[in-house]
């Protein structure tokens, strides 16, 4: 696992045009944002960065979506990444289970159309915060098993003098 230089977020949508609120909140809170056209390119990016949190912009085409939600949860190596959908229609006619069907997915929030940009500043926050706090713990066990190894090797060789 790679380790992070800053919690970046992943934001993946089939449209044209980079969402304002995903760069507006990601100015705000520091982290850089990379841009996926498609699943297999966000699973691409996701070989090789671990990130903070995916977001999955509705384009418009509800199967597509629920792919893209499903592909990004059954990766390896993005699997245990939070995906937050945007830009859901808040009543889809043409598909009123939509909702429920991204959770289904994989998702673990749904922000509706138009998306807030305070609240998707909160929950990326939260997320961000909690990946940076998770690689700081990790970096702490792996000193700690570090230490215990020098304090290991310390005592078998003092053993061996005595």
């Amino acid at each position: 696992m790679n380790a992070p230089a800053a919690g970046l977020i992943l934001f993946v949508c089939e449209s044209d045009a980079f969402d304002p609120t995903v760069a507006q909140v990601g100015a705000r809170l520091g982290q850089a944002v990379v841009r996926a056209r498609s699943a297999a390119e966000a699973l691409g990016q996701a070989d090789t960065t671990d990130f903070a949190l995916i977001l999955v912009g509705h384009a418009g085409d509800d199967d597509a979506l629920l792919r893209t939600v499903g592909r990004m949860r059954a990766s390896d190596r993005a699997g245990h990444t939070p995906v937050v959908v945007l830009g859901l229609p808040p009543s889809p006619p043409s598909n009123p289970s939509l909702p429920e069907q991204v959770y289904e997915a994989g998702a673990i929030a749904v922000l509706n159309d138009p998306v807030s940009p305070t609240i998707l500043a909160a929950k990326a926050r939260f997320y961000v915060d909690a990946f940076h706090s998770a690689a700081e713990r990790r970096r702490a066990e792996r000193a700690l098993a570090q230490a215990s190894e020098r304090q290991e090797a310390i005592l078998a060789a003092a053993n061996l003098a005595v």
